[in-house]
């Protein structure tokens, strides 16, 4: 099976790290988390405090209700801004890129923040965010170097339809859709609708249309090359 997200995403609190890996030649993209500090900047820093729980989620944490806390950050993570920044994530991951999402505090006990988004992100996204503990003195972390630390993340290849659903129409054209989606599964009528305004099928039928995607799809799984004339007048 193809992977499709073949990048590494990570957690971080180590600043020096992160101010370090500003200034590399490396196919990195940092994520601030952290609300307060505004000395993390550069061409591969971008603010991502929106990942966060929201206010509302804190003050259930506060309260002690880990059942409302769970619904409420669910539901923030169907929001539409949230959801076109973690497309932007999943297409970075399917570029082969490393994002470091630095926070200044990791430690589960202090907060529930970073346990309850990785908890999220595995069963949301299939997607195991990694956790590198601080870098000790002396050793040189330039990108690449080997057993420095831990990432501990991972990919579960059996989301690769929700990951291939967010990027299409936004980083994917419908070819490279179609190649990749699991032949077993049935595509969502969302992406249906994207796919036929991209591809433009010949016939007046909505089910001969459908018929037309799948067939296509068949043959760019044996034939990645493949191409149709468009039909749009």
């Amino acid at each position: 099976m193809q992977p499709i997200l073949t990048g590494n995403i990570i957690f971080t609190d180590d600043k020096l790290f992160v101010m370090d890996m500003i200034h590399q030649m490396a196919p990195v993209v940092i994520l601030n988390l952290d609300e307060f500090d505004r000395e993390i900047q550069g061409q591969n820093v971008a603010q991502g405090q929106v990942l966060l729980p929201p206010p509302e989620a804190c003050m259930a944490e506060a309260d002690g209700d880990a059942q409302l806390y769970d619904m409420i950050l669910d539901n923030y993570y169907g929001t539409e801004d949230i959801i076109m920044f973690v497309k932007g994530i999943i297409t970075n991951l399917h570029h082969g890129r490393t994002i470091y999402l630095y926070y200044p505090d990791l430690n589960p006990n202090e907060s529930a923040t970073i346990p309850k988004l990785e908890e999220l992100w595995m069963r949301k996204f299939g997607i195991r965010i990694g956790m590198q503990p601080k870098i000790p003195n002396g050793i040189d972390i330039h990108f690449g170097t080997p057993n420095v630390f831990p990432m501990d993340c991972a990919c579960d290849n059996n989301y690769r339809h929700i990951w291939l659903n967010l990027m299409l129409g936004v980083s994917m054209d419908a070819y490279e859709f179609l190649t990749l989606y699991p032949a077993e599964m049935q595509i969502g009528n969302l992406q249906m609708r994207i796919l036929f305004d991209e591809l433009w099928p010949p016939f007046d039928d909505y089910n001969k249309n459908v018929e037309f995607i799948y067939d296509l799809s068949k043959k760019l799984k044996k034939k990645p090359e493949t191409k149709i004339a468009l039909h749009k007048l």
